[in-house]
């Protein structure tokens, strides 16, 4: 079981982590802790889970206690990283396993609350990377983030009118400035989106033309958890091996889709607006496979047994100082709850997708 939001709250409050919930209208609400930036959610109630994952380790006192004190990085939700992850994540390029790094400066990076006034919730942190491999060995940035609610992007649909009605729907903009502090020592960035799901759903990416054209970053996915249907690929979130497909931005348009089911025949769609512009680089490559660019969309998973998780992951434009010292990037997420036929028709306009259609699911 998930934690719920009035459990995660106690475990942040009670171990001396600071915490706000941000409401999201409708009975829904997300929750962020400041000092890892990590947002959780969204929850239909205090005793709800949320579609975000929360790792064991923030499933009771012990558990939180021994996670902090090991050092460990990885506390689920959505977060924010910096691409591209060579040179900030790999102490060796050839030995990306091996050496794989996640600095204490760039995650947790130690976020704290803005004030602010207009309904938005703010936070921000002073972010600092070693460089590895790299001609420069210092970077330091400014990450600014800001959270408000997303209207229902179907109500204006007449047609979805009273379907709107008897379904649950929350949505937020994830709002993300990047600004590079250090452009005497210039180098390609972007903003690199990272958010956590919780396993056993479907990923849903419509695509244009007759082939799906994605790169595999680890083991093969085509037919382990990749499946290709005309107009759409499902990533299924079920494997004991680890995975990172990663999608074209010239053959797909911006929207993705996560269905998840969730008991008693209720199911949760999220659906995320990102940034997707196939003039742009996009250069988080493999690491085997250098230059190999181009993807606006990821999606990652480890061994989904247990306490496994998947990762939709995107970035933001590519830019480099001095031409351009910062970057801005707005991701919208939609929450839909409800039953599978009830969320039919909204995966249709919103992805032209038929969620209904054999073997997609």
């Amino acid at each position: 079981m998930a934690a719920t939001l009035a459990q995660l709250k106690h475990l942040l409050d009670t171990q001396g982590e600071n915490s706000q919930i941000f409401s999201l209208g409708n009975g829904a609400s997300l929750l962020i802790w400041e000092d890892r930036g990590r947002i959780y959610g969204p929850f239909f109630g205090e005793d709800s889970e949320g579609m975000l994952w929360v790792p064991q380790a923030l499933s009771s006192a012990k558990a939180f206690q021994d996670f902090r004190q090991s050092g460990q990085w990885n506390a689920g939700g959505d977060r924010l990283w910096i691409a591209p992850e060579f040179p900030f994540f790999t102490k060796e390029r050839a030995h990306f396993n091996e050496s794989y790094t996640v600095q204490d400066s760039l995650d947790p990076g130690h976020y704290h609350f803005l004030p602010s006034s207009d309904g938005r919730l703010v936070f921000s942190a002073q972010l600092s990377a070693q460089l590895y491999e790299h001609q420069f060995t210092q970077k330091s940035f400014t990450m600014t983030r800001s959270l408000e609610v997303c209207e229902n992007p179907l109500r204006f649909c007449k047609d979805l009118a009273s379907l709107m009605m008897r379904i649950d729907y929350c949505g937020y903009t994830h709002a993300i400035d990047l600004t590079d502090t250090s452009p005497e020592f210039p180098m390609e960035l972007e903003i690199w989106n990272l958010c956590q799901v919780r396993a056993g759903g479907t990923f849903l990416i419509p695509y244009l033309g007759d082939q799906f054209e994605y790169v595999d970053y680890y083991a093969p996915s085509m037919g382990k958890v990749l499946s290709v249907h005309p107009g759409v690929a499902s990533i299924h979130v079920a494997s004991a091996a680890e995975h990172k497909v990663g999608a074209k931005a010239f053959q797909t348009f911006g929207r993705v889709g996560y269905l998840l089911p969730c008991g008693d025949g209720v199911w949760q769609l999220l659906i995320r607006n990102y940034y997707n512009n196939p003039s742009d680089p996009y250069i988080k490559d493999p690491s085997d496979r250098p230059g190999e660019n181009g993807c606006s969309l990821f999606v990652y998973m480890n061994d989904t047994r247990g306490d496994g998780f998947a990762e939709l992951e995107s970035t933001g434009e590519t830019f480099c100082a001095p031409e351009k010292c910062s970057s801005h990037l707005d991701l919208n997420h939609w929450f839909f709850r409800g039953s599978l036929a009830d969320l039919q028709p909204i995966a249709k306009r919103l992805l032209n997708v038929d969620i209904m259609q054999e073997g997609l699911l």
